[in-house]
């Protein structure tokens, strides 16, 4: 039965051992998502970023063609200048017009496939993070397991250290008895001798009783006649 323990008590720790592994390799699993969660982020928000300034570059180059063709068409630049200087200037629009193109843009690759890609690794790390706790749950379920089985494991070992000293006396109590034996039988030789010395004297002492009655009876006939 000890034996059993012990082995069983083995197997829970080498199986708590194996789950600490796959717990750790987890853990790394993990941390590796959440990086390359942080990396696709950071090179989504770079080609966004390099988008927006494409696009801004190419709107603000294609503004000076328009500005050609305004005054090939016979505006006067008199006129063009006081014009923009009253109104509003169209280069703001442009740049405002950009600018709100490319908050669109930025919004569009957010919730395209970027933000596909980001959800999908969010969803992964969720599901890694409850196996995560599964397996903690798990270990910890061993680990009261195994004190209990160590507490028992102690308690068996003493039981078997005193059965061990016990067995140590077997040879000791051996001896004992066959002294006590040997004694036994010198005593019970010694108890026949005597009681047939005993029988002896008694026999003796009626032949001596027969005979003193025999001569008593003597005497008395012998007054008598």
């Amino acid at each position: 039965m000890l034996l059993h323990q012990k082995k069983e008590l083995i197997l829970f720790c080498f199986f708590q051992m194996l789950l600490s592994t796959q717990l750790e390799m987890e853990k790394m699993k993990v941390e590796q998502e959440k990086k390359k969660t942080i990396f696709v982020q950071e090179s989504a928000r770079e080609k966004e970023r390099k988008l927006y300034i494409s696009s801004t570059m190419e709107t603000v180059s294609s503004t000076p063609s328009l500005s050609r063709s305004s005054s090939i068409s016979g505006v006067d630049m008199a006129g063009l200048q006081t014009s923009l200087i009253c109104q509003d200037d169209p280069f703001d629009h442009s740049i405002g017009s950009v600018s709100a193109s490319g908050t669109n843009l930025y919004d569009v690759m957010r919730m395209g496939a970027g933000s596909s890609i980001i959800e999908n690794l969010q969803s992964q790390l969720k599901l890694r993070d409850g196996e995560i706790s599964h397996l903690q749950l798990e270990i910890g379920n061993l680990e009261r397991t195994r004190s209990v089985m160590a507490e028992e494991l102690v308690k068996l070992t003493n039981q078997n250290d005193d059965l061990e000293e016990k067995i140590k006396e077997i040879p000791k109590l051996r001896a004992q008895l066959r002294d006590l034996d040997q004694r036994y039988n010198t005593i019970l030789q010694m108890y026949g001798e005597k009681a047939e010395e005993a029988e002896e004297l008694r026999l003796d002492l009626e032949d001596v009783k027969n005979m003193y009655k025999t001569q008593i009876d003597e005497l008395l006939k012998q007054r008598h006649s």
